[in-house]
């Protein structure tokens, strides 16, 4: 892991929770990382000039003596006042921003950027996102949050509140370039949709006021509407913007991709399949050490994933049932004092959350045009979202030490950013304001590591938890300019730091698992804990409990959509399991938020049952999950747009590239058949499977194993396990036991009750050491034999064999909970 360059400096030097993962791999920043074009033109491109070395247009130096140089790039804008603003082009002018080279000692270690001033056009009031004042300042006029709004412009605790002295104007009305709905209100068209077209355009099954809107940044002309006290514009992400200022900035970007290694055998072809391998990540972290920014918008976009779910700390809270003696009205309360952003004190007690606030929404002409945002749907108050009683740079973490969620995918900043824009993060949100010297938790420009969690995701299920996740549209570029190869692609924005900024290396931490294939026609059955099942073709699939990925016609789809064989899924649970469409062909290139690609997943009722089609090609039925969702009954049928499974929430789709040989394959098992005779055995890995037909054999375990063996024995045998040999796990079930030793595993199946376990056994002593029975041995283990079909009990006493039947070892860190072995198959259990 990367230390700090000057120990005595660094700040919230973070490292992953991850101290032993199955592989890593870093990058040293350079200016050959700076992006500059939406086609993905890089400086690193064979002849770029996307960065002026020659000086011809300038340099500039940083107080450390580095050497920044102009950039030329279209992540900019021109602004025009009273209009918008427009993407800029390569034009040979430098104007977006300087980066230059960091050297220690003669050897590159990482990359000094410097953004152009950001650029402002002016607007109408109410139209733009920045309040302008004298002297140029600006203040943050715009937020996702209509509470948060509604406190800086009125009184009113909810939209059209009786008791209030100022109510806001929520009756909007549409700038459009539809000349029929241009300036008229939105209540209007929504009235009379057959009169002015007006359709459910997105699909969401309701038709409001995101219908009319197309996402805007850029231009205050059309797609936004106005009233007396703020305007509305759409995100990308579907969400709205609430805006009331007098101007609107737009960034220039200084943006910055990587393009990390991932383990060779991603690649490979799974042998029996002859499909690309597949691979879920257990725990995946991006460990980036860089400079303390004074932006809390500097993005790290890991496959160009923008993710608003990793949220870091939020706000401490207790729950009151029944609040004030009303039944049934639920609040949050802050537990202690703490300061808003603005410097008001949020007193203990204060209300987070009232569910009362959630049901005044009825009949508001807010609701009825479809402009309400979740805070106010959930009854979220203002000082939910402007305490600082918050840290969205650092993690929660489980009782056990694992992820709960992790930081925002931001560089770090000293800044909270959101709804507390441009206020420092202090050592202790509870302190008055303003912010002394000295008091900031993070000094701008000071080293730090920040760590982002790349399994965060919104839905149990995160597209990064599979292999194939990281590979998607392998050979393409984003729409965000990004190259997508089948290594790991990150990106970097940099944005409105003019003050110098260094990037020194990032990496990759990872740990992960082999998935299986199954063939086509076979049933395939999970377990109470979270599966990724995969099936080539035709498949039935069973989860059981916990979180489940179903992987679909895996590798036949890629084929051609006419060659799937329908799958069934009997216990998918809406909110919880996914569908994996991987290789699609029909889906290449798919993005969730185009309206376009989500239209070539379609679903219907068939009875109970909900199908899945892909390009009108019938691909699963999830039973029971029409009536699920409530659109069953009746013969199959289209599911109306918005009633059907959420394609964000319920598909993970991906296209890796294509699948290479492995070059250096593992060398095929060893199978030796023991006959009837009294047979007198080694264990050291050159064999891996041994089948017995009869007679007592001795198997001496020795402490030189580097395979996996596995060892299938239904008569009386003596297991010799000899002194000071160390056994690091072991596992007991009614009729097999596993014993792992140098990091591979011994297998003993069939009936071990009736084995003799010698501690301290030799292969030519049979009177040597202490003989144990199967229930004593699992004793010494400190554990007990379970019961038959149960699952596996594993050791709490490991370490080396004593020839006197005891274990020389401490009780296990871990109790193991959770581990489960699968069902019993042809009479032999399987660990």
């Amino acid at each position: 892991m990367p230390e700090p360059i000057d120990p005595g400096t660094a700040q919230d030097f973070d490292q992953p929770l991850n101290t032993d993962p199955d592989y890593t791999v870093s990058h040293i920043f350079s200016t050959d990382d700076i992006s500059a074009t939406f086609d993905g033109g890089t400086q690193g491109d064979p002849g770029a000039t996307y960065i002026d070395f020659s000086g011809a247009n300038g340099t500039k130096t940083t107080k450390e003596g580095v050497t920044l140089y102009p950039i030329d790039s279209e992540f900019g804008f021109i602004v025009t006042d009273f209009s918008g603003a427009e993407q800029k082009a390569i034009d040979g002018s430098y104007t977006e921003g300087w980066a230059g080279d960091l050297t220690i000692g003669g050897e590159q270690a990482g990359l000094v950027v410097s953004d152009a001033p950001t650029d402002v056009f002016k607007t109408p009031a109410v139209l733009g996102t920045w309040l302008t004042g004298l002297g140029s300042n600006t203040v943050k006029a715009s937020t996702e949050h209509y509470v948060t709004m509604q406190n800086v412009l009125s009184d009113q605790m909810f939209p059209e509140d009786p008791s209030a002295v100022y109510q806001l104007d929520d009756d909007l009305i549409l700038l459009s370039q539809n000349p029929l709905w241009n300036e008229q209100y939105v209540r209007v068209l929504l009235a009379d949709q057959t009169t002015y077209g007006v359709t459910d355009a997105n699909e969401d099954g309701v038709v409001d006021i995101r219908d009319l809107l197309n996402p805007n940044e850029s231009t205050i002309e059309y797609d936004i509407a106005y009233g007396n006290d703020y305007s509305v514009t759409m995100k990308d992400d579907g969400k709205l913007l609430y805006r009331w200022g007098t101007a609107v900035k737009r960034p220039n970007d200084v943006r910055i991709e990587v393009e990390l290694p991932l383990p060779e055998e991603f690649n490979f072809t799974d042998a029996g399949s002859g499909l690309k391998q597949l691979f879920r990540i257990t725990e995946a972290e991006l460990a980036t050490h860089h400079t303390i920014t004074n932006n809390p918008n500097d993005q790290i976009r890991p496959e160009d994933y923008e993710n608003e779910s990793a949220i870091g700390t939020l706000p401490t809270y207790q729950i009151v049932e029944n609040y004030n003696g009303e039944t049934g009205r639920t609040v949050w309360e802050s537990t202690d004092d703490y300061y808003a952003g603005d410097g008001t004190l949020y007193p203990a007690g204060t209300i987070l959350r009232d569910s009362a606030l959630a049901g005044t929404l009825s009949a508001t002409i807010l609701q009825e045009i479809g402009a309400t945002s979740k805070d106010l749907e959930q009854g979220f108050t203002n000082a939910w979202y402007t305490t600082m009683d918050r840290e969205p740079f650092e993690p929660v973490l489980t009782p056990g030490g694992d992820y709960e969620t992790g930081p925002r995918w931001r560089l770090k900043p000293d800044k909270y950013g959101q709804d507390l824009p441009s206020v420092v993060i202090p050592e202790d949100p509870s302190d008055p304001l303003p912010i002394q010297n000295g008091e900031e938790k993070y000094e701008v420009g000071a080293e730090t590591q920040t760590v982002i969690n790349l399994l965060d995701w919104a839905t149990p299920i995160s597209p990064l938890a599979i292999s194939a996740g990281w590979q998607n549209n392998s050979g393409t570029v984003s729409g965000n300019g990004l190259n997508m190869t089948d290594n790991f692609d990150v990106a970097f924005y940099v944005k409105g730091d003019i003050k110098p900024a260094t990037l020194y290396s990032t990496e990759l931490v990872m740990s992960y698992e082999a998935v299986e294939i199954n063939a086509a026609g076979t049933t395939i059955s999970g377990t109470a804990d979270s599966d990724f099942l995969v099936g080539v073709n035709g498949n039935t699939f069973n989860g059981g409990a916990g979180e489940d990925l179903f992987v679909l016609s895996y590798g036949v789809s890629a084929e051609g959509p006419e060659t799937v064989t329908a799958s069934v899924v009997e216990d998918f649970e809406v909110g919880v399991d996914k569908l994996g469409l991987i290789g699609f062909d029909a889906l290449a290139e798919f993005d969730v938020d185009e309206l376009a690609d989500r239209q070539k997943i379609q679903q219907g009722a068939s009875g109970n049952d909900l199908t899945i089609s892909v390009d009108g090609v019938l691909v699963a039925t999830l039973e029971g999950v029409a009536a699920d969702l409530g659109v069953s009954g009746g013969p199959t049928a289209g599911v109306d747009p918005g009633e059907g499974l959420d394609i964000g929430a319920s598909f993970l789709i991906t296209n890796p590239g294509e699948s290479t040989v492995n070059p250096n394959p593992d060398p095929a098992p060893v199978t030796t058949v023991l006959n009837s005779g009294n047979s007198n055995i080694n264990v050291d890995g050159t064999t891996n499977v041994f089948l017995d037909f009869g007679g007592q054999d001795t198997y001496t375990i020795l402490n030189s194993l580097s395979a996996d063996v596995t060892i299938t024995d239904n008569d009386p045998s003596i297991i010799n396990l000899p002194t000071g040999i160390i056994v690091s796990e072991a596992l007991f079930l009614a009729d097999g036991v596993e014993f792992t030793i140098n990091d591979n595993t011994v297998t003993l199946l069939g009936d071990p009750a009736s084995f003799e376990f010698v501690f301290g056994g030799t292969p030519i002593d049979p009177m040597a050491g202490t003989s144990q029975s199967y229930t004593e041995t699992a004793d010494a283990f400190g554990t007990i034999i379970p019961a038959p079909g149960e699952a596996a009990n594993a050791a709490t006493i490991t370490g080396a064999i004593q020839d006197d039947g005891t274990i020389d070892g401490t009780a296990a860190l871990a109790s193991l909970i959770g581990i489960s072995v699968s069902p019993i198959e042809n009479d032999i259990p399987t660990f």
